[in-house]
């Protein structure tokens, strides 16, 4: 009758496992026929990707859309970005970031690219949902030494 018990009982117990997002670990020990198990459960937790790492997208403004965008952002505090800016010149920028809450921000000087988009710099803020790996909502707003400035909006997924 025992062994029936202890049976019918770990064929429950391995049901459970298989059929659930959970992690469980049963110990059974059988004192003169009375049954006692005890149950460790720990739930499976929501992966959650960190905002280091690189990320690609595409950025637009009020006459060009979709343009590719790369934004590799490091542990220490700083990022760099490459851009394709209208036709074919590649832009190089590099600068810093900050994350509070979900808000994440990072300032951009621009260094390498079309000459009228070197020492341009550059204010950007998205929504980052750390689940989903995304970078949403962006917004941008850059300064060029000569005065000129420009706004656009652009969006982003983690690529790592």
């Amino acid at each position: 009758m025992g062994s029936l018990v202890l049976t019918v009982l770990a064929a429950a117990i391995i049901t459970v496992q298989m059929s659930s997002c959970t992690k469980t670990t049963a110990q059974t020990t059988t004192i003169h026929d009375t049954v006692k198990v005890v149950v460790v459960d720990s739930v499976c937790p929501t992966p959650k990707y960190p905002i280091t790492g690189l990320w690609v997208g595409t950025s637009s403004d009020a006459t060009t859309n979709n343009l590719p965008f790369n934004l590799s952002v490091k542990a220490d505090g700083t990022c760099t970005a490459e851009g394709i800016a209208p036709g074919t010149q590649e832009n190089f920028g590099y600068g810093t970031w900050s994350l509070s809450d979900t808000t994440f921000t990072y300032s951009l000087t621009w260094v390498y690219g079309y000459s009228t988009n070197v020492g341009v710099k550059g204010t950007y803020t998205a929504i980052f949902n750390s689940t989903a790996a995304t970078l949403t909502s962006g917004t941008w707003h850059i300064a060029a030494p000569s005065g000129a400035t420009d706004n656009g909006i652009f969006s982003m997924s983690r690529s790592n």
